[in-house]
């Protein structure tokens, strides 16, 4: 049993994160060091041209399949089927999400469902139940907004759209592997999205120091 299956039962000081993150203008050059065979890159609608290039020109796979996030806002379960039609029965090895935190949080239930196909709903979100997600498939993310933290994030939201309500699916298996810290990705976007990332970073900060699950290494990068 590997560290990363570890369940405590009984709270201890404890800090899991991304075993490889990348930042600065040349953070996109560590996609030439991911070896994969077959890659699926889940993008959200607003990526320009540019560097939706710049990323593919990185990607070494034999094989890339490109999918545009279906549908707007937070995913639903119709949005992860879309995905998964897009890969026509095929598993990628590496998941490519690039976009806000909505992208990312679509692409771990696209793991989820590749892992755990027969998974019922009841059994999705009951935390921690989901089993090793990530045999065979590693997960890299690049967002494009700051503040939603969905790539050092357990969990994953994920929208009723008939109840339209909102539920959180939870697994230590959704923390992405590599990720990307680009700020070029950040050029450009609406006035009131970056607003919205700073008051989400700040609201992630205050709850980081406050908690009453905490740890010294925490409550360094919450100060």
């Amino acid at each position: 049993m590997g560290f990363s299956r570890i369940k405590t039962l009984f709270a201890v000081p404890r800090l899991l994160t991304n075993p490889d993150l990348f930042a600065g203008p040349r953070a996109l050059m560590a996609l030439k060091g991911v070896g994969s065979s077959r890659t699926l890159l889940l993008t959200g609608g607003s990526l320009g041209q540019k560097l939706r290039g710049e990323i593919k020109k990185m990607l070494t796979a034999e094989s890339v399949v490109e999918v545009t996030r279906p549908g707007r806002g937070d995913p639903d379960w119709d949005s992860v089927a879309a995905v998964l039609s897009s890969l026509g029965g095929g598993v990628p090895d590496l998941i490519v999400a690039v976009g806000g935190g909505s992208v990312l949080d679509l692409a771990k239930l696209v793991l989820l469902k590749l892992a755990w196909p027969e998974a019922d709903v009841a059994q999705i979100h009951r935390p921690f139940a989901a089993p090793p997600l990530k045999t065979h498939i590693r997960m890299c993310a690049i967002p494009t907004t700051a503040g939603s933290g969905a790539e050092v994030s357990s969990s994953a939201l994920v929208l009723d759209r008939q109840t339209q309500s909102k539920m959180v699916v939870v697994t230590h298996d959704f923390i992405y592997d590599i990720v990307l810290l680009d700020p070029r990705f950040l050029h450009g976007i609406p006035r009131s999205v970056m607003m919205a990332g700073v008051i989400d970073a700040m609201a992630h900060a205050v709850e980081g120091a406050i908690s009453n699950v905490d740890n010294p290494l925490a409550d360094a990068l919450a100060g």
